[in-house]
């Protein structure tokens, strides 16, 4: 149902992306390498995943030597729906059954997990990016101003 490697590197790389302030108000740009080495990521993998958010127009991405990755859309609107959708984590395969059980069992089975598949997403529409954020300073932000923070 969730392909956790990607969901964990997606969520990972949309959270540094939503700690790292600009003047605008927007988030400022990020390196794939420096995010795959904050969270000891492999890169390969942690850039094919930025490119993914960027293609579904969650992220922004800047092209040359100080090219990065910064968000598109503000962290209230970013859903862990799109997140997860963006980058293959969500899975609607059947759960096969053994051929001797009734084929009226799989019918079943298959109705049940659409139905549970329907609530996992529902849950996952109504949940933001800003949720996650939700007490964690940006990076830079002085654990004394922030007491109770951890940073990673």
């Amino acid at each position: 149902m969730l392909r956790l490697k990607a969901a964990s590197y997606a969520v990972a790389a949309m959270v540094d992306l939503a700690r790292h302030p600009s003047n605008e108000g927007r988030t400022g740009e990020v390196c794939a390498s420096n995010i795959a080495a904050r969270y000891g990521l492999p890169l390969s993998y942690t850039a094919k995943i930025l490119s993914h958010l960027a293609k579904a127009s969650l992220l922004k991405s800047g092209r040359g030597p100080h090219g990065g990755f910064s968000l598109a859309i503000p962290a209230t609107e970013v859903t862990l729906l799109d997140i997860f959708q963006a980058v293959g984590a969500l899975s609607h395969g059947e759960v096969e059954l053994s051929s001797r059980i009734p084929s009226s069992v799989q019918t079943n089975l298959d109705g049940i997990m659409g139905r549970a598949m329907g609530q996992v997403e529902y849950v996952l529409s109504e949940a933001t990016l800003a949720d996650l954020m939700a007490g964690v300073p940006a990076l830079g932000v002085s654990v004394a101003d922030k007491p109770d923070a951890v940073l990673t």
